[in-house]
């Protein structure tokens, strides 16, 4: 009975590949769901502090670049690019509220 049972759902999958198909996509779509592609964040915090000890600015600095994963090298470098990016957003805000 369990074959039975095993073929006639397999059959009912095999006629209907195309709606389940569907039902997926729209689901993936849905929930977000499907292949991420993956990137590097980085997020540094940076205060201005005046001469009396007193926080006259702050902001947290991020920056996120598309990750080649394949070896460790290729992590860094995107890593180091989101810094970059990251870093030069920092200088540019220092130099306009000091």
């Amino acid at each position: 009975m369990l074959i039975a049972n095993i073929n006639t759902f397999s059959g009912a999958l095999a006629r209907n590949t195309d709606r389940v198909d569907g039902i997926l996509a729209g689901l993936e779509r849905m929930t977000g769901g499907g292949a991420k592609k993956a990137s590097a964040l980085t997020s540094s915090s940076a205060k201005i502090v005046g001469d009396n000890g007193k926080i006259l600015d702050a902001r947290v600095f991020k920056a996120s670049v598309p990750a080649s994963i394949a070896d460790e090298a290729g992590v860094a470098a995107s890593l180091s690019d989101a810094f970059g990016k990251a870093v030069s957003e920092l200088v540019v805000w220092t130099c306009k509220s000091i």
